[in-house]
């Protein structure tokens, strides 16, 4: 008995002088040990610097020396207002698959959707960022723990129970009592519920670490204006103008950064999309180029402040400068203009004239019956008459010259 005591202590002191091994992990199953490769031991997420993040985030990155081989377990809250919720989870649940993702768990109400979402970490920020514009966001924060040095603690403990382990496998295959053998198999049950318990946490680490948590409530409300203030209308002026390109000024009146919107539309359609970012009172000059010559544009500028609802839109209209080739077209273009609104008038004057050429032409041939049945014999007959008036007139004059 006391042999095997001496070797017992043997085993302790060699797990003491193995903690800093580095060999595979195995977890115990049954009477054997599964070769498992613990996920994501050696695997290091991809992480970003993210500006726009509310306090204290550190996104992960190969790129980053300091992040490499690192443990990070990464976690963002989110709250979103809108008027549809089902929509927005509707939307939500669409792109999981795009982002590697799952539905963890979540709780539904009529007027509240709790989610629990795990994405896959390098797809973390593209995501979220997703998320953000399927309604108002009305707060956000991101969150990072580096359990690096907790991970390599049970790696190596790992480690040295499973050397301990072999051990006490060996002496009791050499055990010759039965009370050493009983002894042997409790020191084995006892590390074999060690070993399985660090092997359930590294597990739970590679499982947070390779697959991040954003926890996402979507809120329905009736009027998101009852919540959330309005941005700050923006003011718009049109700086310079050219033949090919306008210079735009878009001011942010808000007291805090903002990011400033500029859609541009010709003839009604909208034909480019800006971005910018601006600090508060602060603006940013917009360059549009590769315009028509002599065109007007029309220019909307609106802003989106964080915490707040978006802005009234503003707008400022403006015609680029003309060229030589463009005066002389258009120049040509308004005689051809003068010369059709010419053709015009007298296409309207024919138009208007023509129903009286109808009726005149439908009178005319019944008038001109009449007159030469009726009136035109009528006229002969009283020149006849007129004639011989005159004659008998004249012959009388003539038999009687004393009277004359």
């Amino acid at each position: 008995m006391k042999k095997y005591l001496v070797l017992i202590l043997t085993i302790a002191i060699f797990t003491l002088t193995g903690c800093g091994s580095n060999e595979d992990a195995y977890l115990y199953d049954g009477d054997a040990y599964n070769d498992v490769a613990l996920e994501g031991a050696s695997g290091t997420p991809n992480h970003d610097f993210d500006v726009n993040a509310n306090g204290g985030e550190v996104l992960n990155s190969p790129d980053i020396p300091v992040l490499a081989n690192r443990k990070i377990i990464y976690t963002a809250n989110m709250s979103l207002i809108t008027l549809e919720p089902e929509t927005v989870y509707n939307n939500v649940i669409d792109d999981l698959s795009t982002y590697s993702a799952y539905i963890e768990a979540e709780n539904i109400t009529s007027t509240r959707y709790i989610i629990t979402i795990r994405v896959l970490s390098e797809n973390l920020m593209d995501f979220v960022d997703s998320i953000k514009l399927e309604g108002d966001v009305l707060n956000y924060s991101k969150t990072s723990e580096d359990i690096t040095n907790a991970y390599s603690t049970y790696e190596a403990r790992l480690t040295a129970l499973q050397a301990e382990h072999a051990r006490v496998l060996e002496f009791i295959e050499v055990a010759e009592t039965l009370d050493d053998l009983l002894t042997l198999e409790t020191k084995r049950v006892q590390l074999e519920t060690e070993l399985n318990q660090i092997g359930l946490q590294l597990a739970t680490y590679d499982s947070l670490v390779d697959y991040s948590t954003i926890n996402l409530t979507i809120i329905k409300v009736e009027d998101i204006s009852d919540i959330l203030e309005r941005t700050s209308n923006p003011n718009v002026y049109v700086n310079e103008t050219g033949t090919d390109y306008l210079i735009v000024e878009v001011h942010n009146n808000s007291e805090e950064s903002a990011t400033l919107y500029l859609n541009v539309k010709q003839n009604g359609e909208l034909i480019r999309e800006y971005e910018e970012e601006a600090y508060g009172g602060g603006s940013y000059k917009f360059e549009v180029i590769d315009l028509d010559s002599n065109e007007e544009y029309v220019f909307e500028a609106f802003s989106l402040e964080n915490n707040h609802t978006v802005s009234l839109i503003s707008t400022r209209s403006a015609i680029t400068e003309s060229t030589f080739a463009t005066r002389v077209g258009s120049t040509f273009t308004n005689s051809v203009d003068s010369l059709v609104s010419v053709f015009q008038f007298f296409g309207i004057v024919i138009t208007a004239l023509l129903p009286y050429g109808i009726v005149a032409g439908i009178l005319y041939y019944p008038t001109r019956v009449l007159y030469i049945k009726v009136l035109k014999p009528r006229r002969l007959i009283k020149k006849e008459l007129l004639i011989k008036r005159i004659e008998a007139r004249t012959n009388a004059n003539n038999n009687n010259p004393t009277k004359a």
